[in-house]
């Protein structure tokens, strides 16, 4: 997702992702709380679907590491200057960068 998104306008730029360690180095995960494939039936709760997943989900910490640009909008100094900050906010929404390049 960062990768598909890097260079587009109005998105923040990516800097690096890795996953989060305890204090012996160990991934941090879930993985002690997931039961054993054979049990999953036991443990899986009938909400969206009745049966189980063939495989139990398995998630990992993870940190995303973001370079900031800009500034919040209550940080403007005049109606001008809040009004410019805006109109680029919605360029951003509705135009990405290849569109930009169109209407230049």
């Amino acid at each position: 997702m960062y990768r598909d998104s890097a260079g587009r306008f109005g998105t923040i730029p990516h800097v690096c992702s890795y996953e989060g360690a305890g204090r012996h180095r160990e991934v941090i995960s879930n993985t002690i709380f997931v039961p054993p494939k054979q049990k999953l039936e036991n443990y899986y709760w009938k909400i969206f679907t009745n049966t189980p997943p063939s495989d139990p989900e398995v998630r990992t910490l993870r940190f995303s590491i973001f370079s900031v640009v800009g500034k919040l909008l209550v940080e403007a100094k005049s109606p001008r200057q809040l009004s410019r900050a805006w109109a680029h906010s919605l360029l951003g929404t509705f135009l990405d960068t290849s569109d930009l390049i169109q209407l230049i």
